[in-house]
C-alpha cells in the first residue's frame, strides 16, 4: 500500500499491478530483450522484471508506514506524483 502525506491510500494490492511507467516497460524490455517496442508477454515480463527488483529492495517484511523519501530515483518507474512524499506499507500474507 503507498499512502500520501495526508493518508489518502494511492495504490492498495499486489505488487504486478503498480503502476509502472511506460518508458520504465520499454527500457527494460531493451535491457532484456532488444526490443524497444515489446509486446504484451515481453512488456508482462519486464514488468515483473520491475516488480521483483522493487520487492528487493526491501528484504525485511512486513513494512509498515516506510518513507519512500530515501530512495529517490529508484523508484521513478512507479507512476504515482509526488511519490517521494509518500509512505510504503508492505504486508505478508500466509
Amino acid at each position: 500500500m503507498i499512502k500520501n502525506t495526508n493518508d489518502k491510500i494511492l495504490f492498495k494490492g499486489k505488487p504486478i499491478s503498480l503502476p509502472i511507467t511506460t518508458k520504465a516497460i520499454e527500457e527494460k524490455s531493451i535491457e532484456l530483450f532488444s526490443d524497444p517496442e515489446p509486446c504484451i508477454i515481453h512488456q508482462s515480463y519486464a514488468a515483473q522484471k520491475i516488480v521483483d527488483h522493487f520487492i528487493s529492495m526491501f528484504p525485511v517484511l512486513p513494512i509498515n508506514n516506510l518513507p519512500l523519501s530515501n530512495y529517490g530515483k529508484k523508484l521513478d518507474f512507479i507512476n504515482i506524483k509526488n511519490l517521494e512524499k509518500c509512505f510504503l506499507s508492505i504486508e505478508v500474507k500466509k
